[in-house]
Formats: C-alpha cells, sequence, structure tokens
C-alpha cells in the first residue's frame, strides 16, 4: 500500500492578507477601547491610591517628628523686645522643621515597594454589575523622586494689639504609574497648617476708634 503524504493545508494570498487586516484591527480596537474607557478609570484610582497613600505616609511622618523633638509652636516665632514688640517668623526653625520631616518621608519612600493596582476588564462597560468581572490587568505605582516642601507665613492684625499669627507648609510628591501600554506621573500636593496662633499685647487702658 502507498503512504499517504500528509496533507499540508496551503493559505492564499487573499487570506492571508485577510488575517493580518483582522489582527491589526483588533489591536486598533483595543487601544481605543483601553484609551476611551480604561484609560480614565485607571487614572482615577491611580490618583485615588496615590492620595491614601501620600496623606499617610505625610501623617506618619508629622506624627514622629513631633514626638521625637517635641516641637512647640512658640520655636516657630521670634520675640524682639525694645520700644515696641517686634515679632517674625523663626526662619531657621521653619527650614529645619520641613528638613526633618521630607527626610522622615523620604526614608519611607525609599523602603516602599511596589504597588500593584489590578483592574478589570468589566470596568469599561461603565455598568457596577459587570465592573468586577473579568481578567485583571496589571498597573504598578510606585514614588518618582523625593519630596519637597516649602512654606508660607502671614501676620494678621486681629484687634487691638492683637496679632494673628499663621504658618503652613506645603508637600510636594510625585508617584508614577507604568504599564506596557500606559505610563504617566502623577503630582500630589497637600498644604498642612502648622500654626494658626493669636498673639495678645497689652491693651491701652484709652483707645479711638475710626470708623466710615
Amino acid at each position: 500500500m502507498k503512504k499517504r503524504k500528509p496533507y499540508k493545508q496551503k493559505y492564499t494570498a487573499p487570506f492571508v492578507i485577510f488575517s493580518v487586516l483582522v489582527v491589526v484591527l483588533s489591536f486598533f480596537i483595543f487601544l481605543y477601547i483601553f484609551e476611551q474607557k480604561m484609560l480614565p478609570t485607571l487614572q482615577e484610582i491611580s490618583y485615588m491610591e496615590s492620595k491614601v497613600l501620600a496623606n499617610t505616609m505625610i501623617d506618619d511622618g508629622l506624627q514622629e517628628i513631633l514626638l521625637e523633638n517635641e516641637w512647640n509652636t512658640t520655636e516657630f516665632l521670634l520675640v524682639s523686645q525694645g520700644d515696641y514688640t517686634n515679632y517674625s517668623a523663626n526662619t531657621a526653625a521653619i527650614n529645619l522643621f520641613c528638613s526633618q520631616l521630607c527626610q522622615n518621608i523620604n526614608e519611607d519612600l525609599y523602603d516602599l515597594a511596589e504597588i500593584e493596582v489590578y483592574i478589570p476588564i468589566g470596568a469599561i462597560t461603565d455598568i457596577s454589575m459587570f465592573s468586577n468581572l473579568g481578567p485583571e490587568i496589571l498597573f504598578t505605582l510606585l514614588p518618582s523622586g523625593s519630596v519637597s516642601s516649602d512654606y508660607e507665613t502671614a501676620f494678621e492684625s486681629a484687634g487691638i494689639n492683637q496679632l494673628h499669627y499663621k504658618l503652613w507648609i506645603t508637600l510636594h510628591m510625585e508617584f508614577k504609574v507604568v504599564n506596557p501600554l500606559y505610563q504617566e506621573t502623577i503630582a500630589m500636593e497637600r498644604n498642612i497648617m502648622l500654626v494658626d496662633t493669636i498673639i495678645g499685647g497689652k491693651v491701652p487702658e484709652n483707645h479711638l476708634v475710626f470708623s466710615d
């Protein structure tokens, strides 16, 4: 008996071209769905995760520095006595506080492992019933750079010989969202009111009040 030669399927040129077109079209459809549906969801979830993480690290850093060094709000104010009492911000103490706070937070950032964020495919449907269904796409959230800070002070009149002193610190952090198809840097900023107090002076026995 003659052995039958194994059958080899032959692909015609039109079939190959059609298959390539289907693959390319499917890829572009996926990119479109990803950009229109998945990307906004990813951005929202990544921002929320970054905000929670940043606030937790800032709160921990603040608690640690206040407990270790026993800072007092009066240390951020300089008082000079003369014919008049002059008040000014203690910039040296403020800069030292900011430096120690940033150092504490940066140490936590360096020890921080990558945070994995999973988004189910069902999230693109915008239907709550399917939002947690389907395979998950992995995105990685990690710190980018170090924490920086700046501060502002304000002295405002708060009555007769009374001064309203305010000091707040602004912290800047960045987190990076990484995926083979997408990458974004999320900038986080938080204002911390460090001092908000009324400084009282002597009230004169006689004073004039002018009104319009």
